[in-house]
């Protein structure tokens, strides 16, 4: 709370000379605590797919309406991935909507070994940029079920947290 809630100074951002800017402890003890982030650890493809620790459950599983909120930092949470299953013949429909900051929303297929700073088995992503709500339809027209990735991140050139909530349901 005490880095979301300093007074920014000089540049914008986090600089070498000011850090996150000068504190504010008024701020601090008014500002609202973030989201909790019950799935954590999920920054990368191995910490949910069972290859670092435990196979994380789905978030998502064709049936139920989704909903989460969490928060990302480009220090010391850059991204959150989630499995989600898509039936045979389905789609899924995410929507990542930012409750401050910029994220990212990315899909990649269960093949991928790692979704940071990589294309390969992406599936889509949304292509907003700046502060607003992300969208993205992801279509299995397979006769299995299929397993993706879904991934919030940071977004290049954006603020350096953002704070988001997300659905995934049938569309």
């Amino acid at each position: 709370m005490i880095r979301l809630s300093a007074r920014d100074i000089g540049k914008k951002g986090w600089e070498a000379k000011s850090g996150f800017g000068v504190l504010n402890l008024a701020n601090a003890l008014a500002k609202a605590p973030p989201p909790a982030d019950p799935l954590e650890p999920n920054d990368n493809a191995e910490f949910v797919n069972g290859t670092r620790g435990p196979k994380a459950g789905f978030v998502f599983s064709g049936k139920k309406k989704a909903r989460l909120t969490a928060l990302i930092d480009a220090f010391e949470d850059p991204s959150d991935v989630y499995r989600i299953k898509v039936r045979a013949h389905s789609r899924a429909k995410v929507t990542v909507k930012p409750r401050f900051g910029n994220p990212q929303l990315e899909v990649f297929s269960s093949n991928a070994r790692t979704v940071i700073g990589t294309r390969r088995h992406r599936v889509t992503r949304s292509r907003h940029s700046g502060s607003h709500t992300e969208r993205a339809t992801i279509r299995n027209r397979g006769g299995k079920s299929h397993v993706f990735y879904v991934v919030v991140s940071v977004q290049r050139g954006g603020t350096l947290d953002a704070g988001y909530g997300m659905t995934v349901r049938k569309p």
